[in-house]
C-alpha cells in the first residue's frame, strides 16, 4: 500500500465556518481512492464559490454528508503521508479526518521554495496557483481545474516533480526539447524572411534614389508626360508591366492577396469563367481575391462561385426575351407606358409581351415588359 496520498477538496467559500462540497483523494500511482460530492448541513448556497468550481446545491442534495464519509475518509488516510496543496486550507475542514495521519505536506510551500522567488511585501517566498505549477510541470490536465479529482491529478504531478528526480528529469528533458524547437522555429523563421528582408531593403534604397533624381527634371515635363515617366521608371522598380501595374493598384487596397494558387478554396473562379457568362452576371460580380505571382508578370481575379448562385437566384430565368442594351430593342417593341404616351391602351387592345428589356438605374434593376406594335396601328 502508497505511504502516500494526494487530498483535494472544494468548498463553499474561503472562511473556516463553510463546509466542504466535494473531496477527492489519490494513491501515490493515481489511483483514485475517494471521489465524490459532499452535501453540506449548514449552507444552501455558495454563489461566490460556485462560479469557481461550478457545483450547485442540486448536484450535492442526494449526496453524503461529511460525517457519512468520515469513516471512509479515516481508512483511506490512517497512517499515510497526505499530500495537499495549500494544506492549511482544507485541512481546516478535515481536522478530525486528519488525526490519525502520519503526515499531512503543503505542496504549494514545496513549490515555492523549489522555485525561490522572493517576496519583499510578505518576507517569504512568493506562492503559485496550482494551475501555474501544473503548466510548469507539463501536467496534462485530466478534467476541468478547480474540481477536486482534477487538482488531486494535478497536485500529484507537482510533487512527483519536486520529489521524483527521475521525474524531474524526464520533464527537463522535455522542456529542453521544446525549447529547442521554438529556438529553431525562430530561427528558420529568420533565415526564410532574411532574403526577403533583403529585396524590400533594396527596392527602398533604389526607390528613394530614384525619386530624388526624378524630382530633378520632372518640372520640365508636361503633366501627362510627367505621369508616363513616372509609370515608366516605377515599372523599373516593382518587376510589373504596365496593365499588371494599374490592376495591382486597382485591386491592392479593396481585395485580399493570395499567395500561392495551392490556397485558393475550391468555391472560387477565375475571370475567364466570369468572362464566359451572361452580361448582366458579369457586372454585378465583385472579385474576392487576386493572385500576383512572384515573377510579377502573372496577375488573376477571382471571384467568389457562391455570389454567382446569389445573382443567377436574384437574375432567374426570364419568360421571355431579355434584352439588356436598349439600343438593341428592335422597332415596334415598346413598354405599356410608351404605348400610353402614343394614344395606345394596351389592356384593351389585348396586346401581350414578347420581350423585356433589363433596365438598371441607381434605385436598382428591374425587368420592363416590352409589346409589339398592333396591325391596326401599324396600317394606320
Amino acid at each position: 500500500m502508497s505511504a502516500t496520498v494526494y487530498l483535494d477538496t472544494e468548498t463553499t467559500g474561503l472562511s473556516q465556518y463553510d463546509e466542504i462540497v466535494e473531496i477527492s483523494i489519490l494513491d501515490n500511482d493515481g489511483d483514485v481512492l475517494l471521489d465524490t460530492l459532499v452535501r453540506p448541513k449548514n449552507h444552501s448556497n455558495w454563489l461566490d464559490a460556485q462560479v469557481i468550481h461550478g457545483i450547485t446545491p442540486e448536484a450535492v442534495e442526494e449526496a453524503p454528508t461529511l460525517d457519512d464519509l468520515h469513516k471512509s475518509i479515516v481508512e483511506i488516510v490512517s497512517g499515510r503521508d497526505v499530500v495537499i496543496y495549500n494544506a492549511d486550507y482544507d485541512s481546516q475542514y478535515l481536522q478530525t479526518e486528519l488525526a490519525a495521519v502520519s503526515s499531512v505536506t503543503c505542496c504549494m510551500l514545496a513549490y515555492a521554495e523549489y522555485r525561490k522567488e522572493w517576496s519583499e511585501y510578505w518576507e517569504n517566498y512568493r506562492w503559485h496557483k496550482l494551475t501555474d505549477a501544473a503548466a510548469d510541470v507539463l501536467h496534462d490536465w485530466q478534467g476541468d481545474c478547480h474540481r477536486a479529482l482534477a487538482d488531486c491529478h494535478a497536485t500529484r504531478a507537482v510533487w512527483r516533480y519536486l520529489t521524483d528526480p527521475d521525474e524531474q528529469r524526464r520533464i527537463d528533458g522535455i522542456k529542453t526539447e521544446r525549447e529547442a524547437e521554438a529556438e529553431a522555429e525562430r530561427e528558420l523563421f529568420w533565415l526564410n524572411n532574411r532574403e526577403k528582408a533583403k529585396r524590400e531593403q533594396f527596392q527602398h534604397e533604389m526607390s528613394v534614389k530614384w525619386m530624388k533624381r526624378w524630382g530633378l527634371y520632372r518640372e520640365k515635363l508636361s503633366y501627362h508626360d510627367r505621369a508616363l515617366k513616372g509609370l515608366e521608371h516605377y515599372q523599373v522598380f516593382t518587376g510589373m508591366k504596365k496593365e499588371i501595374w494599374l490592376r495591382y493598384l486597382k485591386y491592392n487596397d479593396t481585395v485580399p492577396m493570395v499567395e500561392s494558387l495551392k490556397d485558393i478554396p475550391s468555391y472560387y473562379i477565375s475571370q475567364k469563367e466570369v468572362s464566359d457568362l451572361p452580361s448582366h452576371l458579369q457586372n454585378n460580380m465583385k472579385p474576392c481575391a487576386f493572385y500576383l505571382s512572384k515573377s510579377r508578370k502573372t496577375f488573376r481575379l477571382f471571384y467568389d462561385k457562391r455570389d454567382l448562385t446569389k445573382l443567377r437566384r436574384k437574375f432567374r430565368r426570364r419568360k421571355y426575351r431579355v434584352y439588356e442594351n436598349y439600343d438593341d430593342v428592335p422597332d415596334g417593341l415598346m413598354s405599356k407606358s410608351q404605348w400610353k404616351q402614343r394614344g395606345v391602351n394596351v389592356e384593351k387592345e389585348g396586346m401581350k409581351p414578347i420581350a423585356e428589356y433589363f433596365f438598371r438605374c441607381q434605385h436598382g434593376n428591374r425587368y420592363v415588359l416590352l409589346y409589339r406594335i398592333p396591325p391596326n396601328k401599324e396600317e394606320a
